[in-house]
């Protein structure tokens, strides 16, 4: 039976797939053409994802919750064109989150201007002013009411260790812009927006981003985009993003976590050249076939030698 890569995706990215419109898809077709697979393409169901533990072929879904050998997901790794691809439910301590962050493997005379192109890129002349500043922003992320298995703390959790550890400070709450909150999670941000300095905040993130101090989050995508403003950030959950930020795991973390947000320096030019240019596939460039079979490998894969042509 010839081997196949299925890339399983949502209608709205399958049909990029198809037409030949999305980068990553294409390099990974190559590669597995030049190694005599069959590529298709599927939809991403239940289905689909029970048979890819038992067919014998090579699968990956996009963000999806596969299981087994053959399976692994791919992602946008935060800023466009950069992917990666991980095994299954591990993006919280998968294959970046395990590496070690060693600056002086990385030269500041690369650090610095992909800093700034990706800077020009994403969020331009965006230092606007609002009528706040100097505020501890936290983007608040799905299940308000819960504390999952990779998180050491909850919404109203955080809210009080900031106001315990930072008093004199605001704190601004921003929605996540496609969550639908339940009754009871309404009640907890009511309630928390009742607290004399907190508020809830709907202007646009990067506004937001500009003006704040630092962010304090479980581990919201935000404080990745924060870098390219500079802005610190504390964490309360796992993530794939932890190396330079101080993690409160538990109580007896908050004050050194704190302390280190306000005195610690933060390497940020060369931790977002180190986190997507060299542990991410940047899927512009000619480099991108062979940064996404050292993925692979890493995710598990052994795969059969690869043709000249498919690099």
């Amino acid at each position: 039976m010839r081997k196949k890569l299925i890339l399983h995706s949502h209608p709205v990215m399958r049909s990029h797939i198809e037409s030949g419109n999305h980068k990553l898809s294409n390099v990974l077709r190559n590669i597995f053409e030049g190694m005599g697979f069959g590529v298709h393409i599927a939809k991403q169901d239940k289905l689909s994802i029970w048979k890819a533990k038992y067919d014998g072929h090579y699968h990956i879904f996009h963000l999806g919750g596969a299981d087994g050998t053959r399976t692994l997901n791919m992602r946008k790794a935060y800023f466009d064109p950069f992917w990666t691809i991980e095994k299954p439910h591990t993006r919280h301590w998968g294959r970046v989150a395990h590496k070690a962050f060693i600056p002086g493997t990385v030269g500041p005379g690369l650090a610095l201007p992909f800093f700034k192109r990706m800077q020009e890129r994403h969020i331009g002349n965006d230092g606007r002013t609002a009528e706040m500043t100097d505020y501890v922003l936290v983007p608040m992320q799905g299940k308000l009411c819960k504390q999952r298995a990779w998180q050491y703390a909850d919404l109203a959790t955080m809210v009080k260790t900031i106001r315990e550890q930072d008093p004199d400070r605001q704190i601004i709450l921003k929605p996540h812009p496609r969550e639908s909150y339940n009754t009871e999670e309404c009640d907890v941000v009511r309630q928390l927006s009742a607290i004399p300095n907190v508020q809830i905040v709907e202007a646009p993130i990067q506004s937001l981003l500009a003006n704040c101090a630092y962010v304090v989050t479980q581990n919201s995508a935000v404080a990745f985009e924060g870098i390219l403003f500079r802005k610190p950030a504390i964490l309360f959950a796992r993530s794939d993003f932890h190396h330079i930020f101080p993690v409160v795991k538990s109580p007896k973390d908050a004050f050194g976590a704190f302390n280190q947000v306000h005195l610690r320096p933060f390497n940020f030019e060369k931790y977002l050249y180190w986190y997507l240019q060299m542990n991410c596939a940047n899927v512009s460039r000619p480099t991108a076939p062979s940064k996404v079979l050292e993925m692979l490998y890493e995710g598990g894969w052994t795969l059969p030698a690869q043709s000249a042509a498919a690099v």
